[in-house]
């Protein structure tokens, strides 16, 4: 689990969700050579929602931003009774206190003096029709963990981080890891880390994606597809 999640995420994103960077503009053209491809012209917005191609999770907003979700169990899981399991560690019920929209999580943890380990912001809830007391998105903003749940789950990704607990499952969250704009069956996408992650215009250029069902097929110009299926 401890792996660099920003590097899986932007992997698997080239060949999934980035693949739908700068589609075909214009008339029906030819792809390396191929025959000209059926348009498609879906409404704005149709990639809004929660997406899974069950390596990892794209959630994309109605404003454009797109935020990349991995499961975080093994680190951290809510019991029914409120215990924290983290990283092995029994967190007791009273360790965590939620107040103003600030989860705080206290306790005794191996080579660390400071008993606050980490301080969460609530940022919104979860599509949990049953939510727990905790279940919520919420951002890192301190504790003595912090630096290594960044380090270690997110790779050192400079953007917000976060987490989501939902029915005691836990995810990492890497917030607005870029920003995506659709029109017809062909999107841009925009931001510092795909940059970072080595992902240029004409990496991204002249791809487009096909709706099936509750699945969302994207196309490389190379002709490889990867495929989303859609949450919720």
């Amino acid at each position: 689990m401890k792996s660099s999640i920003l590097r899986a995420a932007a992997a698997v994103i080239a060949g999934a969700m980035l693949c739908t960077a700068v589609g075909c503009g214009g008339p029906a053209r030819r792809r390396n050579g191929k025959n000209p491809r059926e348009k498609h012209n879906y409404p704005d917005g149709s990639l809004v929602g929660t997406w899974t191609n069950y390596e990892y999770t794209a959630s994309v907003t109605e404003q454009g931003s797109v935020s990349i979700h991995r499961d975080l169990s093994e680190f951290m899981y809510y019991l029914m009774d409120g215990t924290l399991l983290l990283d092995g560690i029994e967190i007791a019920p009273e360790g965590s206190r939620l107040e103003n929209d600030t989860l705080t999580i206290t306790g005794k943890y191996p080579d660390i003096d400071d008993e606050t380990l980490l301080v969460l912001s609530r940022k919104g809830d979860t599509s949990s029709p049953m939510p727990e007391q905790f279940d919520g998105v919420y951002e890192i903003i301190g504790g003595a963990l912090e630096d290594q749940v960044k380090s270690e789950y997110a790779a050192g990704y400079t953007g917000p981080v976060g987490v989501e607990f939902d029915k005691g499952n836990c995810d990492l969250v890497l917030m607005d890891y870029c920003n995506i704009v659709q029109k017809g069956d062909e999107v841009t996408l925009s931001g510092d880390s795909l940059a970072e992650a080595g992902y240029t215009p004409e990496v991204l250029a002249d791809l487009y994606f096909v709706l099936e069902d509750d699945k969302a097929v994207f196309h490389f110009n190379s002709g490889n597809t990867e495929t989303f299926n859609k949450l919720g």
